[in-house]
């Protein structure tokens, strides 16, 4: 399936599941990891980290004013 004929739900449930293979794997093999995935991977976090923490300040503000 492609990324486009995803829906958001989907991509999440898809991204989570990733992860949780994912840190497996950075816990056997962590050393192995080559600077540029350990930097593109940290990058990633940090842009999903800011996106959670916008949307989630926006749907607050929504709820106040709807208040």
């Amino acid at each position: 399936m492609h990324i486009s004929d995803m829906d958001i739900s989907e991509t999440v449930k898809v991204f989570a599941m990733h992860s949780q293979l994912l840190r497996p794997l950075l816990k056997r093999q962590g050393e192995e990891v080559s600077d540029l995935d350990l930097h593109t991977l940290m990058t990633q976090l940090h842009i999903l980290e800011m996106e959670v923490s916008d949307l989630q300040t926006l749907r607050h503000r929504r709820t106040h004013r709807a208040a």
